[in-house]
């Protein structure tokens, strides 16, 4: 503790000359946990404001605000921000015991929407076991918990949260349904002391806390079933197995584009599809985004042909929007900015033959 304070003195002293450069160069070491988003606001980038209509079902926005507008409208008509009535899953809560989530799909389904929630978290789970139904993840940072005032993010470096949230998952079959219960548990920090009478810690461990949390562990249960439900959406509308009708027509200033006959819902379902079908490993995925991180490897798309020359896997980044009936794809590189028109073609050429 000494040392700590040592520190902090030592800190303010220098603070008034070096507290911007400082700050800027201090880690964000936060693991971002609840990042989940409750609105689809499909945002194009600027590039994408005026879309040509040389196909004469298309009847696009003439201007990026316009687009904005429609997208936003008609998010705001497939989508209820309170408390929104989830098809396919239900969040079952009674007085007195743990809330759960009834997911009308199979194990193996809900198992792998339940992975991919976590993954979209940044989060890699400590214990992975589908055979036993049991998902569990690491001790992770309450962001809630740490310092928001000026003085203490200035501290940051120093000062820790001293509780750290933990989330088990058990996952039942009942008839044709999954269940899933989501366990809170939190750990707090607390000081050592040689003697009773000593008023300065000699150190700190880890212990349970007996304190309960039942609105983190309901918003947490919330979370995933609404992650679960937005996944579900293209199998709750009874997307058709057939191909759907797809064309690639470039943008108003050269830029490739996919185009999919077809709602959002069912596009992401069929894009989806498409992805694994031709060697793309999906990363990271968005559904509110309409976002794919991909990698392509040649090895893993044509093996038979991967032995005689090594190529390196290429990472990019899929956007999908909302069309109305229609949907749009274009490619981007791995940040999110512009690709070249070859391999933009390339990719979306690739796609178009799995649709």
């Amino acid at each position: 503790m000494n040392k700590i304070i040592l520190l902090v003195i030592t800190f303010f002293t220098v603070s008034a000359c070096t507290t911007g450069s400082l700050l800027e160069q201090l880690p964000d070491r936060r693991p971002d946990y609840r990042q989940s988003n409750t609105r689809r606001k499909i945002e194009l980038p600027p590039d994408l404001s005026r879309l040509q209509t040389q196909n004469p079902d298309i009847n696009p926005p003439t201007t990026y605000s316009a687009y904005e507008k429609t997208a936003l409208e008609r998010s705001q008509r497939d989508f209820i921000d309170v408390l929104p009535a989830l098809k396919g899953v239900e969040v079952v809560e009674q007085k007195g015991e743990l809330p759960y989530i009834r997911v009308d799909a199979d194990a193996t389904t809900a198992w792998r929407l339940v992975e991919k929630y976590w993954q979209n978290q940044g989060i890699t789970l400590k214990v992975d076991e589908p055979t036993l139904g049991i998902m569990e993840t690491d001790w992770l940072e309450n962001l809630n918990d740490r310092p928001q005032n000026f003085i203490n993010k200035l501290l940051g470096f120093v000062h820790d949260t001293d509780r750290r949230d933990h989330y088990r998952l058990h996952f039942s079959r009942q008839q044709n349904q999954t269940l899933i219960q989501i366990i809170y548990r939190a750990s707090e920090q607390v000081a050592d002391y040689d003697f009773p009478t000593h008023k300065t810690p000699s150190g700190f461990h880890w212990q349970l806390s007996d304190t309960e949390n039942p609105a983190l562990q309901l918003e947490m249960t919330r979370r995933i079933a609404l992650f679960i439900a937005q996944h579900l959406a293209p199998n709750n509308a009874q997307i058709s197995a057939a191909p759907a009708n797809s064309f690639l027509q470039p943008l108003a200033d050269g830029q490739p584009a996919l185009w999919i006959q077809a709602p959002y819902a069912q596009a992401w379902q069929l894009l989806e599809t498409a992805l694994e079908k031709t060697g793309f490993a999906v990363v990271q995925e968005n559904y509110q985004e309409g976002r794919f991180r991909v990698h392509y490897s040649p090895a893993a798309a044509h093996p038979l042909f991967s032995r005689s020359k090594k190529s390196a896997a290429e990472s990019y980044t899929l956007r999908l929007s909302d069309q109305g009936e229609k949907s749009l794809v274009i490619v981007q590189n791995r940040d999110g900015g512009a690709l070249s028109a070859a391999k933009a073609q390339t990719v979306l050429t690739r796609l178009k033959t799995r649709l």
